[in-house]
């Protein structure tokens, strides 16, 4: 949750920052991004979680100690999240953010979330499986892969070209690496 807590300080006051709105909304993408994948994370070990979009104060006891909110309504935040992070984060090299990374965590996220929901079971999960939100999220899954598609990746002629390369840079497959 601490990184949770950083990501809800830029996103709630990059309002007041005197940058240009492309700047602040690249940024608070950024934020967004990392806020649905730590959310993300937390739902598939937990399941239901505790959700805040605002920056929690730690003597703040009555927040802290608040219950779980359903699943579904935080993967619900986390697509909103990946949406806005989509369409604001803009282009950028294979080694900073961009949009083509937000897809590419867009696809693999609602396809988790699509998956999960349509062989979910009363017995293993608390809830019966719901073949229309299931639907949702593999139809947002389809339509993020479909933006990647449709750029210039391809797979790469080697297996070894992916793990044994001194430079990534070039590799036609790569949509984000550490240098």
């Amino acid at each position: 949750y601490e990184v949770i807590r950083q990501c809800n300080f830029i996103i709630n006051n990059a309002a007041a920052s005197s940058l240009p709105d492309a700047k602040k909304n690249r940024f608070v993408g950024i934020a967004r991004l990392i806020r649905a994948q730590q959310y993300y994370r937390l739902v598939r070990c937990y399941g239901d979680v505790q959700y805040t979009d605002v920056v929690v104060d730690p003597s703040d006891k009555e927040v802290l100690m608040s219950p779980r909110v359903d699943r579904d309504i935080v993967m619900d935040k986390v697509y909103e999240d990946l949406d806005f992070a989509c369409k604001n984060i803009g282009e950028g090299s294979k080694t900073t953010w961009s949009s083509d990374l937000a897809y590419a965590m867009t696809a693999e996220i609602c396809l988790y979330e699509g998956t999960y929901c349509k062989y979910r079971t009363v017995e293993d999960n608390y809830k019966a499986a719901d073949p229309d939100r299931a639907a949702k999220y593999l139809g947002y899954a389809a339509d993020a892969s479909n933006v990647l598609i449709g750029k210039s990746y391809t797979l790469n002629n080697t297996y070894i070209g992916n793990y044994n390369s001194i430079n990534l840079e070039a590799n036609p497959e790569m949509i984000f690496y550490k240098e």
